[in-house]
């Protein structure tokens, strides 16, 4: 023993002893509230991860659910003879769409949601398209080059339009809002592997444009197309260079145009029908529905089931983060929450207004006559030779007016070169 412990005094040792005892239990003191402020700031952020992935969730779900709605109606651009791509409106029938259903009594009711189509006929981009298009001077390259924006643009609504009236049909709403967004992520691998293909196709199937001229030579009405032919050597010849010029275009400009324009026109009929507005009877009287006002109802219709699964999580989270004990006390709050013990509204839904019986998930009928012109023709062998006087009498749809096209331009051809057949 050393000459210091002996000069220590028995109560001097026992307070320094009592000291330590103190200093240990603060230390074990601070160290239980560090690790309970660690638990709750865990919990609080995992719940809050947890919500804006529930919100991000709900955000697409109602999205597409809207979507769905106005694919029913049919008004989405998916006929290439009708307005946008060209002048003629298509004629659609008006119907019911069932929005919010409701079970009451054991018998399923909803809300109804109209998409006039005179209210959302516009569309931006294929409008702007379609005006370079029918300029009084527009060259036959501008038109194909518009025309494949528009083909391919074309093709993507059809096939989100589908996508829509897929799950509109067979899916409840409930299921549309929580697992379409894991729908469209599988979807949208069919969408991209399709396009690839049929941008392809619609490259080459609208060269016909290149062997067409424009005779308009004023600033007023629209193009006044004529087919270029042998009548013609160097117009036809040029057609063909300039054929060959967008086949090498294609080849070597294929990773940079393609995935510009699969992002353009993929995103933009995904999202087109998200700006459409509908109307829905509210109190006897019609009144206009945005998107906004859309996911403002649905979350209030279900809320039910929303509050449930946010409680689910809460619940989860409690026993990650916290004793058994703290998780239990959660469940049952929430469970006193749940049958009303505690009065509250978050777990009952609304019964909505203006409710009917429901009505048919068919798609609207849509009926489009194009007026008859040259333009969509297909590129082929014959159409080298077509005389357009033929062709606007005849409508050349058949092989014979073809081949008779074809002797009529020979004829013309011998009979300024002279040569007697």
């Amino acid at each position: 023993m050393n000459s210091t412990s002996k000069n220590i005094s028995p109560i001097q040792q026992k307070k320094k002893q009592k000291n330590y005892g103190q200093k240990s239990e603060n230390s074990n003191s601070n160290l239980i509230k560090e690790e309970t402020m660690n638990s709750t700031f865990a919990f609080f952020t995992s719940l809050l991860y947890q919500f804006i992935t529930l919100f991000i969730i709900l955000l697409v779900g109602i999205s597409i659910l809207y979507g769905c709605k106005v694919s029913q109606s049919n008004i989405l651009p998916t006929d290439i003879h009708c307005f946008p791509y060209e002048q003629v409106d298509p004629i659609i029938k008006e119907v019911p769409i069932n929005m919010n259903i409701t079970s009451v009594n054991g018998e399923n009711y909803s809300q109804k949601i109209y998409f006039p189509y005179q209210a959302n006929k516009k569309n931006f981009l294929l409008d702007y398209l379609r005006k370079f298009k029918e300029a009084p001077k527009a060259s036959s390259i501008t038109t194909y080059l518009i025309d494949v924006i528009m083909t391919f643009l074309h093709f993507n609504y059809f096939m989100t339009n589908g996508f829509y009236n897929i799950l509109n049909t067979y899916l409840p709403e409930s299921l549309i809002i929580f697992l379409s967004p894991f729908l469209l992520l599988f979807s949208l691998f069919i969408f991209v592997f399709l396009d690839f293909f049929y941008f392809i196709y619609a490259w080459f199937s609208n060269m016909s444009w290149l062997f067409k001229e424009n005779t308009n030579q004023t600033n007023t009405g629209t193009p006044n197309w004529k087919s270029v032919n042998l009548l013609e050597p160097f117009n036809y010849f040029f057609a063909w260079f300039l054929a060959f010029v967008f086949f090498w275009v294609l080849i070597l400009g294929f990773g940079f145009i393609y995935p510009i324009l699969l992002i353009v026109c993929l995103n933009y009929a995904l999202f087109s029908p998200l700006g459409v507005i509908g109307f829905t009877k509210i109190n006897n009287a019609l009144e206009k529905l945005s998107l906004f006002q859309f996911f403002k109802d649905v979350l209030k219709d279900k809320k039910q089931i929303i509050m449930t699964l946010f409680s689910v999580f809460v619940i989860f989270s409690s026993f990650s983060h916290f004793d058994a004990i703290v998780g239990i006390l959660f469940l049952i709050i929430i469970l006193l929450f749940w049958f009303g013990f505690i009065p509250n509204n978050f777990f009952k839904n609304k019964i909505p207004e203006n409710l009917s019986k429901l009505t048919s998930y068919n798609v609207a009928d849509k009926k489009c006559n194009p007026v008859q012109e040259t333009k969509k023709r297909s590129f082929d062998v014959w159409n080298i030779f077509e005389d357009p006087k033929l062709i606007n009498q005849q409508g050349g749809s058949n092989i014979k007016s073809n081949v008779g096209c074809m002797i009529h331009s020979l004829k013309k051809l011998t009979k300024k070169l002279n040569i007697k057949l």
